[in-house]
């Protein structure tokens, strides 16, 4: 009888460890958003910006539009964690399907710690129904990729420096988008 209560006391123990275990993960993940491709899904219902068209060089690029998936508090100071930011650029040379696509997302846990901190970049890009899906993610593109008006002009292809400069609003550069 007394190994039944040990056994019964063992289970009772580690239950109740599994049990902390899945409240600090809990707890861990409200600090953390790790964005998947079906995050991006239905993007273009999201509330959105018309920012203009860009003239890179002279020459049309195409206008912008920003994409927000939440809208901060009145009087944040910074962005949600789990705010996704997504921008097209609509070029009229181009098919819907081959547009500039380019997201931001606060990730949080410290991510990108050395750039725009808490904020993951990504290039993302449509699949034959549509669907985005992500062409890169990370800190920052892989080499000779950014912004397609950014290299062919003499600025940094690096997203964390152009977003350096819009510190003071949680690295978010939008006009439309200024916390306060």
């Amino acid at each position: 009888m007394k190994v039944v209560r040990y056994s019964v006391l063992a289970v009772l123990a580690l239950a109740a460890c599994l049990d902390n275990e899945q409240d600090e993960n809990s707890a861990a993940q409200a600090t953390t958003f790790i964005a998947l491709d079906r995050d991006f899904v239905g993007f273009e219902t999201w509330q959105s910006f018309d920012l203009g068209e860009t003239i890179v060089e002279g020459l049309p690029y195409g206008r912008r539009v920003l994409y927000v998936s939440a809208m901060p508090p009145a009087g944040a100071s910074e962005f949600p964690i789990g705010t996704k930011l997504v921008k097209v650029f609509e070029d009229p040379e181009l098919p819907r399907d081959q547009w500039d696509i380019y997201a931001m997302v606060k990730r949080g846990g410290g991510f990108n710690g050395n750039g725009a901190v808490n904020w993951e970049w990504f290039e993302l890009v449509r699949d034959s129904a549509g669907q985005p899906s992500a062409e890169w993610r990370g800190t920052e593109p892989p080499a000779g990729r950014n912004y397609r008006c950014l290299l062919t002009t003499n600025a940094s292809p690096d997203c964390n420096a152009c977003h350096a400069a819009s510190r003071s609003n949680d690295f978010v550069n939008s006009a439309p988008l200024q916390l306060h």
